[in-house]
């Protein structure tokens, strides 16, 4: 693998079943091992290969930026801005709220700090958009619950999103077993162009537009 290259970009098909247990994907392979972002083109069913070649980034339409405020969803952020202002796209930030984990009491305090928590991402995601228009980049922000693998594919499906860029903290071994990797269960399922950062690769003196959540 070169280690010099700024992004890799592979073409993925779907495996399901015991095929994709048995031989997995190159493309997850790559990912866990990858020195720097890699991006997964998959033609969507339906396509019809045009004389010269299939969409490119510059003809994407509105895409997507999964957060979940991790300096790995950051990242991410960051290469998503990038990627809006070089292209004209715009981007929506996305945000999943996992259901709530009720104690034994079943009290309302559970709910009433689901809400709390709500509100403070909002304020927080909400500032991220003002920031990133500020810099001449349309923004939107939405909050949906459920599942995140399920919800951002949902939420990419409903809107007819062309690209999702997404962050994956690369666990390994036992660890990716146990709690396995959202961005893979979106990269295995996504049907869209999926821009997955790993280790990100920022030129030298890059200033962030956002900053990390301590």
């Amino acid at each position: 693998m070169q280690r010099d290259a700024d992004l890799i970009v592979l073409g993925t098909h779907e495996r399901t079943g015991l095929d994709h247990i048995l031989l997995g994907s190159t493309a997850q392979r790559v990912l866990a091992v990858a020195p720097c972002p890699v991006l997964t083109v998959r033609e969507p069913e339906g396509f019809e290969r045009r004389p010269r070649g299939c969409r490119s980034l510059a003809s994407i339409s509105p895409f997507a930026v999964p957060i979940d405020f991790s300096d790995c969803s950051m990242d991410a952020l960051e290469y998503g801005i990038q990627i809006a202002k070089d292209v004209g796209a715009s981007l929506t930030l996305l945000h999943v709220l996992e259901p709530v984990s009720y104690g034994d009491d079943l009290t309302l305090g559970h709910a009433a700090e689901q809400g709390r928590v709500a509100q403070r991402i909002d304020s927080q995601l909400s500032a991220y958009v003002i920031a990133i228009q500020s810099a001449g980049v349309s923004a939107r922000r939405v909050i949906r619950g459920g599942v995140p693998v399920d919800s951002i594919l949902e939420s990419v499906r409903a809107s007819a999103r062309d690209l999702i860029v997404m962050g994956t903290h690369g666990r390994r071994g036992i660890s990716r077993v146990l709690k396995g990797s959202v961005v893979e269960a979106v990269l295995r399922r996504a049907s869209c162009q999926v821009f997955a950062v790993r280790t990100p690769k920022f030129a030298p003196g890059y200033q962030r537009m956002m900053q990390m959540e301590t």
